[in-house]
């Protein structure tokens, strides 16, 4: 389960989200909980819709509300653009780091549009749907996601739309992957 610490940190920086209009979703190891997959994680990655435009306004406001950035300008990731910033937990002295990812690409806007209100913690976010979660690990390819993509099929494969998440997996280049994933699940 996501610490209190974690959880206050997201819940900050989903206020400020929500406060100026940035649609987001959760989609790190956060996003995991409500689908079943429990693990323990000291961040917080959200997905933005925010234009080019309005990242500027968008950085002078997490600046702002506590969020010191590790990077003066935002990364291109290829797809994404990535804000990597960190934030000092007044009460426990911890540095959080918290990534903002902002949609560049069809399928991260459709990640967007297809979220999720779940309670995590007894807070409400705006989280991934699963099959899109699964996918976004199985995009990012590290063991851990990997393993992390692998529980959500295992937990969850009743449930979702194999349909869909092919078709994706397809347009995004990972087919041979999400077919792994399955096959080593069943």
């Amino acid at each position: 389960m996501a610490s209190e610490i974690v959880l206050d940190i997201a819940t900050h920086a989903v206020e400020l989200l929500t406060r100026h209009h940035v649609d987001y979703v959760l989609v790190g190891g956060l996003a995991l909980q409500p689908w079943g997959r429990l693990r323990s994680t000291l961040d917080v990655d959200l997905l933005l819709m925010a234009s080019e435009q309005e990242t500027p306004s968008l950085q002078e406001a997490l600046w702002e509300a506590g969020f010191i950035f590790r990077h003066p300008t935002p990364l291109d990731m290829g797809q994404v653009s990535l804000i990597q910033t960190y934030v000092n937990h007044a009460d426990s002295g911890l540095e959080i780091r918290v990534d903002f990812l902002i949609a560049g690409a069809e399928f991260h806007r459709n990640v967007i549009q297809r979220k999720r209100s779940v309670d995590i913690g007894g807070r409400a976010f705006f989280v991934a749907a699963c099959e899109d979660l699964l996918l976004l690990k199985l995009l990012a390819g590290r063991p851990i996601d990997r393993v992390d993509a692998a529980e959500l099929w295992a937990l969850n494969a009743p449930a979702l739309d194999l349909d869909y998440m092919r078709q994706w997996a397809e347009a995004l280049g990972i087919a041979a992957e999400l077919e792994e994933c399955i096959r080593q699940t069943n």
